[in-house]
């Protein structure tokens, strides 16, 4: 590929990637290659992340309403319920009434989706412990703590007062 011998043919003469000194093109590109270990890794089960994340959240919030899924998620009501309909077609997860409100519905993990879930974290597992080799611990920790900076509400451009309540809300207080 031509990409791929323009990248080694700078590696080799010592000279930084010529996008190198921009943040957010660094993050996407870090993004799509996690992404593609993701896929690499956990993909050979049939998941994707965003049903990983979905199956993770519901596991933590046993008996949670879908609106309350979909704000943890950061997705659309109406797009989560499109979304929850495919799982619950896999088998993955189930609604039930709710024992608070007749209105709504409690989430929960099936069976199937219980067995998939720990078969795709014990994988995440080795993915993270990969990169955790990569980096070190520390640095590994602080990537982690760095991007949970950018992704606070505070850290959204435009976003205001609403936002931040929004993901206050969904579990995500801003750091002080």
């Amino acid at each position: 590929m031509a990409g791929t011998k323009a990248r080694q043919a700078h590696t080799a003469r010592g000279e930084p990637h010529p996008l190198s000194g921009y943040a957010g093109i660094a993050l996407r590109r870090a993004s799509l290659a996690v992404y593609g270990a993701f896929m690499a890794e956990v993909g050979t089960l049939d998941v994707k992340p965003a049903e990983y994340a979905a199956l993770l959240v519901i596991q933590g919030n046993p008996g949670a309403r879908s609106a309350d899924i979909s704000g943890l998620l950061g997705i659309e009501k109406a797009n989560f319920t499109v979304f929850l309909r495919r799982l619950e077609r896999r088998g993955w997860v189930a609604r039930e009434p709710s024992t608070t409100d007749r209105r709504a519905h409690a989430l929960r993990l099936t069976p199937e989706g219980i067995e998939l879930l720990q078969a795709a974290v014990e994988k995440r597992a080795r993915l993270e412990a990969g990169l955790v080799a990569r980096l070190g611990a520390v640095d590994y920790a602080r990537l982690v703590e760095l991007l949970q900076v950018l992704l606070a509400p505070e850290a959204a451009p435009g976003k205001g007062a609403a936002a931040s309540a929004r993901a206050v809300q969904a579990g995500f207080p801003p750091k002080s």
